[in-house]
């Protein structure tokens, strides 16, 4: 059986008109797919943009049937992240930033927000690869909105 799990932050909708095919996918949830409804959505070109991208991951498939985009795309969830910032891993942590895809990066610059990460190495390298995003900034003006709440 194969399968896409939505592994970014946000819904995400794989929609294919031409096949009625839509799914509305919440951050963590796992669809299933038959063969054929893979190997329709797979010539998508939207469907290919968010295995690009980072947003959805594949399982299921054999390596050699596993498309290009899915090969090369580096993705980590959440608790990858979470864990990486709690042990301070930033061997790990520059290795997965250098390479991240799109969702990934949005996965880790919310999770620092959300986390409070104010470790400059982390915050150097987020700022580096995650297009001069500021989590120290960000956080301070999370703060300061929540206190005018």
């Amino acid at each position: 059986m194969i399968t896409i799990k939505n592994v970014s932050t946000a819904t995400v909708v794989v929609s294919v008109p031409e096949i009625s095919f839509r799914r509305d996918l919440v951050p963590g949830r796992v669809v299933r797919l038959e063969k054929k409804e893979y190997e329709d959505l797979s010539f998508d070109p939207g469907f290919q943009a968010l295995i690009a991208g980072g947003f959805i991951k594949l399982e299921g498939l054999e390596a050699d049937k596993m498309p290009e985009e899915a090969k090369t795309t580096v993705v980590a969830e959440v608790d990858k992240v979470k864990k990486m910032f709690e042990d301070k891993d930033y061997e790990g942590f520059t290795k997965l930033i250098k390479k991240a895809s799109m969702a990934t990066k949005d996965n880790i610059t919310e999770t620092a927000v959300a986390m409070g990460v104010t470790d400059a190495t982390f915050a150097e390298l987020i700022k580096k690869y995650c297009k001069g995003f500021d989590v120290i900034e960000a956080i301070n003006f999370k703060h300061q909105a929540e206190a005018k709440a």
